[in-house]
């Protein structure tokens, strides 16, 4: 079975990407075998982690989304790519832009990402999957609650984060209503903190509070992520025994222990 978790938040520049590049490290280290999928049109995540897809390349994830005749084991199943042990990638490109808008006139368009995760739990042997989602509300956003049996939302401890939480539920909300779906909301990763920064900061940790869902992980703003994020590597390539790594690890048993 394939646990799928959607890493969410329409507001961009909240750790989204970070996030789920480090607890499938975390994850693999504890010997489960985890999917990515980039589901992000600006596709930071397959760039950043040096998996590159062409733009003229014929079978994609982004045409498979629109192209239903492509909904075969065979071809969906040789679309992710291994990235680092026990971690594989279905990368993304500016393709999935394109594949967004042409879903709109298409049946079941916010099913068909669930239709190809169904097709990667059998074929491939993850046991996580892991959704980078856009930075939006929009269709692929709501192909990745469909697909998704839990979400992770990634926050910072900053007033913008508040009022797109406040949106990003009533989104759940409708989505639930219309769809007849009930992904879990695991609950918040609070990123780049840094309570030297002053009230601002820690009165918006409060707040987020407030919004009584479960706060998973509160990650600092550590060098380490950032040496990560530019190499390419999850934080455990850079110091597996530093600050940011034991953040990710101690998300990762959370989850486990859920």
């Amino acid at each position: 079975m394939t646990i799928v978790i959607a890493m969410t938040n329409q507001k961009g520049g909240v750790g989204k990407t970070t996030t789920t590049i480090n607890l499938a490290a975390a994850l693999a280290r504890m010997d489960y075998s985890v999917g990515i999928v980039d589901l992000d049109p600006q596709h930071h995540l397959s760039n950043t982690c040096g998996v590159t897809v062409p733009l003229d390349m014929e079978t994609c994830f982004p045409e498979a989304l629109v192209n239903a005749q492509l909904h075969t084991p065979e071809i969906i199943g040789g679309l992710p790519v291994p990235w680092k042990p026990g971690v594989e990638i279905v990368p993304s490109n500016l393709r999935m832009v394109n594949s967004e808008r042409l879903l709109y006139g298409e049946r079941g368009r916010e099913s068909r990402l669930k239709s190809l995760v169904k097709l990667w739990a059998a074929t491939r042997a993850w046991e996580v999957c892991l959704i980078d989602c856009p930075p939006s509300l929009a269709l692929l956003s709501d192909n990745a609650l469909v697909a998704a049996d839990q979400i992770i939302i990634p926050v910072e401890a900053e007033d913008s984060s508040l009022f797109a939480l406040e949106l990003l539920m009533v989104q759940l909300r409708s989505i639930r209503a219309e769809l007849s779906i009930d992904p879990e909301v695991l609950g918040l990763v609070v990123n780049a903190y840094d309570k030297r920064r002053g009230y601002e900061v820690t009165s918006t940790y409060e707040a987020l509070k407030a919004f009584q869902l479960p706060i998973l992980a509160t990650v600092k703003d550590l060098a380490d992520l950032r040496r990560a994020w530019r190499a390419g590597d999850s934080v455990y390539d850079i110091d597996p025994d530093g600050a940011a790594a034991q953040s990710y690890t101690q998300l990762a048993k959370t989850l486990i222990a859920g």
